[in-house]
């Protein structure tokens, strides 16, 4: 794989593993008219928010942005961190927080990154945009 061999390149082996949860979400007899009012915040839904790309894209991204931390390298940690994140309806991430820690620098590599994400398509619901929380876990791994 292309990012696979970059990122060894780079000194370190990260992967990825993104799990999407969608599917269809409980129907509603009556939703309302105006969804820009709507601040639910949906885990499952009938179309998931996607990245601007898909999945390849993303591993790009993760790739061209990440910076293994100096700190972590250093003392040779390796991890997954759990972290949170809602996609708005208007595609932008929020609300990012550590669902489970593997060590605060990279904690805080994974927020950084995240930070740094370009808009996605938002996911939707009876055919209106929502927004939709994410969990995903990012693993450092320092080359071998």
């Amino acid at each position: 794989m292309i990012i696979k061999k970059y990122l060894m390149k780079r000194g370190f082996l990260i992967f990825l593993f993104m799990t999407f949860r969608s599917s269809v979400i409980h129907a509603q007899e009556n939703v309302k008219d105006s969804s820009a009012t709507d601040q639910r915040v949906f885990t499952f839904v009938e179309k998931s928010a996607e990245f601007p790309g898909g999945l390849t894209e993303f591993y790009k991204f993760i790739g061209h942005n990440i910076n293994y931390p100096k700190e972590a390298r250093k003392k040779r940690i390796e991890g997954k961190v759990f972290i949170s994140f809602v996609i708005e309806q208007d595609g932008s991430v929020d609300n990012i927080k550590i669902v489970k820690s593997a060590n605060e620098h990279l904690d805080k590599e994974a927020i950084r990154i995240m930070g740094l994400s370009p808009k996605w398509i938002p996911g939707e619901q009876s055919g209106r945009k929502i927004r939709q929380l994410y969990t995903i876990p990012i693993s450092f791994r320092l080359g071998r």
